[in-house]
This record gives C-alpha cells, structure tokens and sequence, in this order.
C-alpha cells in the first residue's frame, strides 16, 4: 500500500512539473506596420513596400526583433520570426498645399514566445 501511495504520489509530481515546464513561455502574435519613405507615385509605393517586404523575410530573429524594437518586455529573442507572408498596401497623403505622396505600409504578423513572468 505505501509502495502505491509512493507511486501515485511520484506520478502527480510528474504531471506537475511537466506542467510547469510547458506553461514557462507563451506563444505570442502580434499585428505590425512597416512604412517605407514618401514618394511621388503610388507604383513607386507599391515597390518600396514589396521591397521592404522581402528584405523583412531575409531577417534572422534577431534583427527581426531589432527591427521592431521591443515588441514585448519579455520576447524570448531567438523565437521572432514572421508569422505569416505579410501584403504591401499604399496610404495616399495629402499636405496642406494640396500635393499628393504615398507611402508603402508592409502588414505583417510577428510571433514570438515569451517568458512567463510568474516562473
């Protein structure tokens, strides 16, 4: 009977820290926009965003997370990377005198795990 209770015991003890172990980080996506500079057309926009768009991709976890500053306090570095393709969309603005530009926008996704700050 104590040989049982022993095992029982070791066996929740088990689940227990397997569980801790997987609820040490979270896995985390967030919603980010990347604008290239002001130019005059809005085909020039289109290919400065699709161009900014594929040097993003070419990025490792880290410069991924240095190119989006600090997007949680508590990122686990190596783990930044595009969650999905990501699309290029263009904002047309207009100054105070009336003269259109345009600026590319890269929408994209980036996830990344985080430490678990109750561990």
């Amino acid at each position: 009977m104590k040989s049982l209770i022993a095992l029982v015991t070791a066996s929740f003890l088990l689940i227990s820290a397997t569980a801790s172990a997987n609820a040490s980080f979270f896995d985390l996506t967030v919603k980010e926009n990347v604008k290239t500079e002001k130019v005059a057309t809005r085909a020039e926009a289109l290919k400065a965003g699709a161009d900014k768009l594929a040097a993003l991709k070419t990025l490792s976890p880290r410069q991924l997370s240095n190119e989006f500053g600090r997007i949680h306090p508590d990122v686990i570095e190596r783990t930044v990377k595009l969650a999905n393709d990501g699309f290029v969309t263009v904002e047309k603005r207009v100054d105070a005198n009336g003269k259109a530009s345009y600026v590319g926008v890269v929408n994209l996704d980036v996830s990344f795990d985080t430490h678990d700050r109750d561990n």
